[in-house]
């Protein structure tokens, strides 16, 4: 199944399932059928997540009997649609996880993957547009698939990790590269002869609008995640092209890392990184960024200038 979250006509974010060229209005059909059962369609995607997979299954069952009778079926064409998960409750992202991009940068493994959070206020749709800060150097996006979880997990075991993902989205992973740079310090810690650099990330990675997702989540049961294509074309020009067959650390072995830190509930979205670049193609105002992964479709965005936007008080 493909679930996505739309508005029609400036209204409220609704949630729907797309089936070729028409979406269901989940919450309009549950109406219009007379449905008792509800679980949380009737509010957001996570909501409805949270119902874990009897509400999706129910979710199913409501599409089809809606196409069958027509009830609340929109043209595609008629509807705006949003991130899948809006405000997810955590972003969690891997990075240098694909074999080409750790040997591009000489990358040496710690213990476990590198994992970092993202502000959820990053998260925006296809009916966004990317906002280039000024001040802030070149910005590149990283095309990633995302897994969403769908229930619950903390320490979970590798072989079980699937199952808490209730399904995958595209996701563009937006980076001020020159900021990770400026924003790097050193200190010695105690016994050490030489200063440490460490890398922060806030001001490289957490603008509003640096995550686009979209368009659809695709329920686990439509996809196979180590065996996907990833493409990005800005302006019809390809810049990335991998595969998450390249993954060091596949999707399993990722959530059940996360999980065994910190617990991720119905609805977080997990990035596991990006295969690297075919060539370097800083955003600029007026692109359009096409992101394609088998299977999930197309992730359309456009870049404009955020002319409001400062870097910081010397960035008047």
């Amino acid at each position: 199944m493909r679930l996505l979250t739309f508005t029609t006509g400036g209204g409220p974010r609704r949630v729907g399932a797309a089936v070729g060229d028409v979406v269901v209005d989940l919450a309009e059909a549950d109406r219009s059928l007379g449905w008792t059962e509800r679980y949380g369609w009737e509010h957001d995607m996570t909501r409805l997540l949270e119902s874990g997979d009897r509400g999706l299954d129910a979710a199913e069952r409501l599409a089809e009997q809606a196409l069958r009778r027509g009830d609340a079926v929109l043209p595609r064409s008629a509807v705006v649609v949003g991130a899948p998960v809006p405000r997810p409750p955590q972003l969690v992202c891997a990075g240098v996880n694909y074999l080409g991009a750790a040997e591009s940068v000489h990358f040496r493994r710690g213990e476990g993957p590198p994992v970092f959070l993202k502000a959820t206020s990053t998260i925006c749709g296809p009916d966004a547009e990317i906002r280039l800060p000024r001040g802030v150097g070149p910005v590149a996006a990283e095309v990633e698939l995302a897994a969403v979880i769908g229930r619950r997990a903390y320490r979970v075991r590798e072989a079980d990790a699937l199952s808490y993902v209730a399904g995958y989205t595209i996701l563009l992973d937006v980076t001020a590269q020159q900021m990770l740079r400026r924003d790097a310090y050193g200190f010695t810690p105690p016994g050490a002869t030489e200063a440490e650099e460490h890398i922060v990330l806030f001001r490289a990675k957490d603008y509003d609008t640096f995550t686009p997702t979209g368009p659809e989540l695709v329920t686990r049961d439509e996809v196979e995640a180590s065996t996907l294509r990833l493409q990005g074309e800005v302006g019809g020009a390809p810049y990335v092209d991998g595969s998450t067959a390249d993954m060091i650390v596949g999707v399993a072995e990722l959530v059940a890392y996360v999980s065994s830190v910190m617990t991720l509930v119905p609805g977080d979205v997990i990035a596991t990184g990006h295969p690297g670049y075919l060539r370097p193609h800083p955003l600029r105002p007026g692109d359009r960024i096409d992101a394609r992964i088998t299977g999930l479709g197309t992730l359309t965005v456009g870049v404009r200038a955020d002319p409001e936007r400062r870097d910081g008080p010397d960035d008047q």
